[in-house]
């Protein structure tokens, strides 16, 4: 028995194994192009690895097993995650869009530790400013921005 998760979020791929034995493997990037060969990482239990374009695979890092599959619950866990991925994945719980500022790709590359209720997004875009120098805005269509915080 094998039970690990994968998850495509935000510009990021992640593997995620609770049980088992599991070999991810990305393409090598060469300045955020693949090359035409591919990495390759045996992961087991309690380990994840992630994956970007810019990064190829990244280190493995260890992981709580009880966090793979957590989404199934409405829980949205993450550990040294993305802004990009946690927006990506709120999407799927939120009734309104919710984007980050255009042009300000930095704020997607925000790191987060945390754990929400995908029930409870009007919760998880509070705990955003009080975390991050940032700013929840709704635009006039309804959709929720996420903007970096102005420095005055």
């Amino acid at each position: 028995g094998t039970v690990f998760g994968v998850r495509n979020n935000g510009g990021v791929v992640r593997v995620a194994v609770a049980e088992g034995r599991v070999q991810a493997a990305f393409p090598m990037m060469v300045r955020g192009k693949p090359s035409g060969m591919v990495t390759r990482q045996a992961l087991i239990a309690g380990q994840e690895v992630a994956a970007t374009s810019d990064d190829g695979l990244r280190d493995v890092r260890p992981i709580n097993v009880e966090q793979v599959g957590a989404w199934r619950a409405a829980a949205l866990i993450y550990e040294r995650a993305t802004l990009s991925e946690l927006v990506a994945d709120a999407n799927r719980y939120s009734e309104r869009e919710i984007r980050l500022q255009e042009g300000a790709d930095e704020l997607g590359d925000l790191e987060i530790t945390a754990s929400f209720s995908g029930e409870d997004i009007d919760g998880l875009l509070s705990m955003l400013p009080q975390t991050f120098p940032v700013d929840v805005h709704r635009d006039g269509r309804g959709a929720i921005v996420i903007r970096q915080r102005s420095q005055e």
